[in-house]
Parts: C-alpha cells; sequence; structure tokens
C-alpha cells in the first residue's frame, strides 16, 4: 500500500468526493490565509510585555499541535490557530486598561481554557451554544472586529489621542497613515482577484515600503 492510499483511507478523502491533489492545494491556500497571525499576534502579544520571538515560536507550535489534533482526531480539514480578538481584548483591556499583570491575565486563559476543554469532553459546550441568542454570539464577533479595527487604526496614525473628544483624525498624508491605507488596498485588491495569501502579500509590501522609505531594516 502506498503513502498515498494510506493517507486517502484513513482521512477518507475520495470518500468524500475529494483527492490529494485538491486536499494539498487546500493547506496550502489555508496556510496563506492563515500566516498572518504569526505576524499580528506578536506585536500584539508583545505590547503587554512579553517577548515576540518567545511568541512567534509559540503561535507557531501551538497552531501546527492544534490543527494535527483536529485533522487527526476530529478527521476535519480545518486550520487552528491563535483568536486575532481575544488577544487584543486580553493585551489592550485586561493588561493596559485595567492594569491586571500578564501573568494572571495569562493564567486566566489557561484556567478558561481549562473550563471549555471540560465542557466539550462532556458535551456540555454544544448546549450552551444553542442556549445563547444569535444575536449574541453575532455582536461579540463584531465587537471583536470594530476592537481590532480601532486599534489599527491607532497604530497606524490615522485614529489620534485628543483631550477634548478622546480621539480625532489624524493627519492622512502622513507616512503611516498613507502605507496603512495603500496596504488595505493592495490587500482588497488582491482579495477581490481570488488571490492567495492576499492578506500577507498585503502585511509583506507595507512593511518592505515604509523600511525601505525610512532607510532603516530590521537587524533581527
Amino acid at each position: 500500500m502506498g503513502l498515498s492510499t494510506a493517507v486517502d483511507r484513513f482521512f477518507k478523502v475520495s470518500e468524500r468526493g475529494s483527492s490529494i491533489g485538491t486536499e494539498i492545494k487546500s493547506g496550502i491556500a489555508t496556510f496563506l490565509t492563515m500566516s498572518y497571525i504569526l505576524l499580528v499576534n506578536p506585536q500584539i502579544l508583545g505590547a503587554a510585555g512579553l517577548p515576540v520571538k518567545a511568541v512567534v515560536t509559540a503561535t507557531a507550535l501551538s497552531s501546527t499541535l492544534a490543527s494535527l489534533l483536529v485533522g487527526l482526531t476530529a478527521n476535519l480539514p480545518v486550520g487552528m490557530s491563535p483568536g486575532m480578538g481575544l488577544n487584543a481584548y486580553l493585551v489592550f483591556s485586561q493588561v493596559l486598561g485595567l492594569h491586571v499583570s500578564i501573568e494572571k491575565a495569562l493564567a486566566g486563559c489557561l484556567v478558561a481554557a481549562g473550563v471549555v476543554a471540560v465542557l466539550a469532553v462532556i458535551r456540555a459546550l454544544s448546549l450552551i451554544l444553542r442556549v445563547v441568542p444569535d444575536s449574541i454570539k453575532l455582536a461579540t464577533v463584531v465587537g471583536m472586529g470594530l476592537l481590532l479595527t480601532f486599534i489599527g487604526l491607532q497604530s497606524s496614525k490615522i485614529v489620534v489621542k485628543d483631550e477634548e473628544t478622546m480621539v480625532t483624525m489624524g493627519n492622512l498624508l502622513g507616512l503611516e497613515p498613507v502605507l496603512a491605507i495603500s496596504g488595505l488596498a493592495i490587500i482588497a485588491a488582491l482579495h477581490f482577484r481570488n488571490v492567495k495569501g492576499s492578506i500577507i502579500i498585503g502585511i509583506m509590501v507595507t512593511a518592505v515600503a515604509y523600511f525601505a522609505i525610512q532607510r532603516t531594516w530590521p537587524t533581527r
């Protein structure tokens, strides 16, 4: 029995109307879609004092392990990675906002993960999800998205601090706003044309443009 045949039987690829080649292409597309998290997650958690290099490694390892567990135990072609919403809530709301120490915040994440794991094992998690109204589910997702958007606007200086109104419009002709808007336009254009990895391509082009204009390149 060849390797491709063994993989086909184990994951029931042909039985589900797919092929090994299709699954490989889908896996590459999924990686390109998710890979921006390797750049964004360390920057967010780094704001709370965590070492960026360690967070990059932890993000890659946790994503790999979670994806393997889902594939090997549940036989689902789903990529798993740290959520780009809860990490921002942890850093900007808990650590920087409420001044909770990063150690306590991470301990809270560990406890929450344990509770969710127990609920999943006893099959209570699906019941809870069915009880929660759809409006709250949608509002939670939208709220996290708005939080990430606001953080991005602040980081790119499109929105700046104001003593009277708390926030106001920044100088849109500045370097950071121009690059941020241009990068977003690149991502949108590539996504519209169904280019795989549009997000990571936009991030890399924007980063290279910034370093080229500043004439300072990262040394590590």
